[in-house]
């Protein structure tokens, strides 16, 4: 068994992606950090009053400047071109952090033992460094900041040979902490961004799955957990269109070469679905169904002419793919336009359909067309209005159902000017 650890740096592309995503949670620490910091100065001077009774007049106007300090970074802390710059908060927290030692020293220096017995401090500051920094460099620097701070700035105050030494250990002990505490932060952060990429590219195809198979809207209600999706849609239009001559070609023909030629033609035929905005049903065989007004389009006549629009180009793409391929089928499109109940069956592969006489009609008008032709009825007719030029049949006798008005579509006017 195997542990793979990640690398301490992406590379610069990515980076820079981790240290925005980590940047939302180093804020909010940072502002939690800066409020409670705050808020004990007073305990902080009832501190020093223990070790020296006239600490408050040493001590005091130090402690009220790194409130300052630290009340201005948290105003910087509220800035969005902060907050969005990875950077800058690596900047005013390096700041914060020198701030914070040279003010330890000094009140150190204005105690009584000051360096013997409140040498911990730096802990209180060391304590901070492993979630407020970006990187286990940053980290490094900071603590080699703090330490290098600590040592000097008791030496120049006068610090005994003893009190040196004490800060000294002081800030090995409290500098090793912090840096193996950095090391493992830093790991576990970078370790938990790439499991969160990795489970938001698994979502986004899990999602591009779903809407592979179903209209964005109802795959949306089948997420939150909708228990019984059914809808009655009374506008719609519903298209099947056939090939004809399919069931003989594919005698002839190898099962790889039967498929590739199937999806190269209803790929091209799903384009033309998204570029009208349409839905795609399903395909049964060489059968291809569609529908308008489901989502995209709520006013039935504005449905019957993007479906009008998309038989058109199925219809001039169909003769153009056989062209190239020098294939002898034909393609027959049928068109009715009426109410549906629409909605998803089963509970382990999703379907999603549509049901009710307007799909049945619309199913045998497809079976009644003529080859290389697209035949709607009367209702869809009467929707697309004059935008588009037809051919009245009279009624076409259709299986199951009563005669009905055809009307034979040959194209937009636009394109016969």
């Amino acid at each position: 068994m195997t542990f793979s650890v990640p690398q301490l740096q992406f590379e610069r592309l990515e980076e820079a992606h981790y240290r925005q995503s980590v940047a939302v949670s180093i804020v909010q620490i940072l502002r939690i950090g800066g409020i409670a910091g705050v808020i004990a100065v007073p305990a902080f001077v009832t501190n020093d009053l223990m070790f020296d009774a006239e600490a408050v007049a040493k001590t005091l106007p130090v402690r009220l400047a790194v409130a300052v300090i630290i009340g201005s970074a948290l105003i910087f802390f509220r800035l969005p071109r902060v907050t969005r710059s990875p950077h800058l908060i690596a900047l005013i927290t390096h700041g914060l952090f020198f701030s914070f030692s040279v003010a330890v020293v000094m009140i150190q220096a204005r105690l009584t033992n000051g360096f013997l017995v409140n040498v911990p401090g730096y802990v209180q500051v060391m304590i901070f460094v492993p979630i407020v920094c970006f990187s286990f460099f940053q980290a490094f620097i900071t603590t080699l900041t703090i330490s290098v701070t600590a040592i000097v700035g008791a030496q120049v105050l006068g610090a005994t040979e003893v009190e040196l030494r004490n800060v000294v250990n002081w800030m090995i002990g409290s500098g090793a902490f912090a840096l193996g505490a950095a090391f493992v932060v830093d790991r576990v952060r970078r370790r938990t961004y790439l499991l969160e990429k990795d489970l938001k590219e698994e979502k986004a195809r899990s999602d591009a799955l779903l809407l592979n198979v179903l209209p964005p809207r109802i795959a949306e209600r089948l997420k939150n957990k909708e228990p019984l999706i059914a809808d009655y849609c009374p506008n719609v239009t519903v298209l099947f269109a056939d090939i004809v001559g399919f069931t003989a070609f594919s005698r002839n023909s190898g099962p790889t070469e039967l498929v590739e030629l199937l999806n190269d033609l209803f790929s091209k035929f799903d384009d033309l679905v998204e570029k009208h905005r349409v839905e795609k049903i399903k395909t049964i065989g060489d059968g291809y169904m569609v529908v308008a007004g489901l989502t995209s389009y709520r006013n039935a006549a504005q449905a019957a002419k993007a479906m009008a629009e998309l038989s058109l180009d199925m219809h001039s793409t169909f003769i153009t793919f056989c062209m190239q391929r020098e294939l002898n089928l034909s393609l027959r499109i049928g068109l009715h336009s009426g109410p549906v109940v629409a909605g998803v069956i089963g509970t382990r592969k999703f379907s999603f359909d549509l049901w009710g006489d307007t799909v049945n009609v619309a199913s045998r008008i497809e079976a009644a067309c003529p080859n290389d032709s697209i035949l709607i009825t009367r209702q869809t007719y009467d929707l697309i209005g004059p935008s588009f030029q037809a051919t009245f049949l009279g009624n076409i006798e259709i299986r199951g159902h009563e005669a009905r008005e055809a009307f034979l579509l040959n194209s937009r006017f636009s394109d016969c000017n």
